[in-house]
């Protein structure tokens, strides 16, 4: 069977940003940022509060499950890498699509906004 390629926000809370190490204690997920609440989405985008913005990439079908799934953490300039990790942090070969960085764009650009 061919596998799908699925992407989602997700927004971590954790119980210490400062650490790469931390428990990651919550998962709010959506296919769009404009789909989170406000305030949780600007928290994730200052990270600020334990709160971590990630987009995933999940690939699998429906007679196999979930096969591969791999993460691009927002960094702290507001930008998300040119390609995935991989559970350990490595770069994967999936490269994030130009559509992500233009969303995640548009929201940084409203959280200015809004601040100003």
């Amino acid at each position: 069977m061919r596998n799908r390629t699925d992407y989602e926000w997700d927004i971590e809370e954790t119980d210490g940003f400062e650490s790469e190490d931390a428990d990651i204690i919550d998962h709010t997920f959506a296919p769009e940022l404009s789909q989170f609440h406000h305030e949780r989405l600007s928290a994730a985008l200052k990270r600020a509060d334990n709160f971590r913005l990630v987009l995933c990439i999940n690939k699998g079908n429906d007679t196999d499950g979930l096969e591969d799934r791999a993460w691009a953490y927002v960094e702290a300039d507001g930008t998300l890498p040119e390609f995935f990790a991989d559970a350990w942090g490595g770069t994967t070969s999936y490269r994030i699509p130009t559509r992500f960085h233009r969303e995640l764009e548009r929201a940084v650009r409203g959280r200015h906004a809004q601040a100003a």
